[in-house]
């Protein structure tokens, strides 16, 4: 498929998601087995919700050194039976952590029929609303498990503008 555009690339992948649920990934993160293992068991086990998801860290590569930190720490309680308390509780601290879920496939692709329907309409102005738009439609199927395990941990490409590390090397150095 040679599309560039990032949601003409999801749409055309459905077709091949054969699987009782998908996790969209990013090229240069990482998530962690135990994790997605422990998210398949709870969704097993709780109909009623539709995805899981965890804590995330970062890491970078500067001067020769790893550096990890943990991000988004808020943490959220997305199990409320009643869609406008998520909505909210997400939404006052929104994170791309939802975007990044375990979900159910039958909801995934049930919200990019709707994704499908809302870029056709908006076009171009879609880009921006994209990140949005999946967890957003998740959030109204059901109720979302927050695990409090390191579920996903993504790359920092904007290491060479910062400046030194010094909270990163304090969490490295007391954590291992």
């Amino acid at each position: 498929f040679k599309s560039r555009d990032y949601h003409e690339r999801i749409f055309y992948s459905l077709r091949f998601i054969k699987t009782k649920y998908i996790k969209l990934e990013s090229d240069d993160d990482y998530f962690l087995p135990y994790s997605l293992n422990e998210s398949i068991q709870f969704l097993n086990k709780n109909k009623n919700y539709c995805a899981v998801y965890g804590q995330a860290g970062i890491y970078s590569i500067y001067k020769n050194k790893i550096f990890i930190n943990h991000i988004f720490k808020i943490k959220q309680n997305l199990n409320s039976n009643d869609f406008k308390t998520r909505l909210k509780i997400y939404f006052s601290n929104y994170t791309p952590k939802l975007y990044y879920s375990l979900m159910r496939t039958s909801v995934f692709k049930k919200n990019v029929a709707l994704w499908k329907k809302s870029k056709k309409i908006y076009g171009q102005k879609f880009q921006r609303f994209a990140e949005i738009h999946l967890p957003l439609t998740l959030l109204l199927n059901g109720k979302i498990k927050v695990i409090n395990k390191l579920f996903w941990i993504r790359k920092d490409d904007d290491i060479k503008n910062r400046v030194e590390f010094t909270s990163n090397k304090k969490i490295l150095k007391n954590d291992h």
